[in-house]
């Protein structure tokens, strides 16, 4: 099965909407800027350990996000 990073950055955005927060928001959560969550959610690869971390700032699992 091949995860697309583009589906991946989706479900980041969906998440995030669904909690109501900015991605300057989530940013701040996870630490880095707002420019990498926007280019994470318009579908650049991320590696697992930022996926891990949005995750648990959008109080999610990484397999969802994955879309398992």
């Amino acid at each position: 099965m091949t995860i697309s990073p583009s589906e991946v950055g989706k479900r980041i955005y969906e998440a995030r909407y669904a909690l109501g927060i900015t991605q300057e928001e989530l940013a701040f959560r996870v630490d880095v800027s707002q420019a990498t969550i926007s280019r994470k959610e318009k579908g650049e690869a991320m590696d697992l350990a930022l996926l891990m971390r949005i995750a648990e700032a959008l109080g999610t699992t990484p397999a969802s996000l994955l879309g398992e």
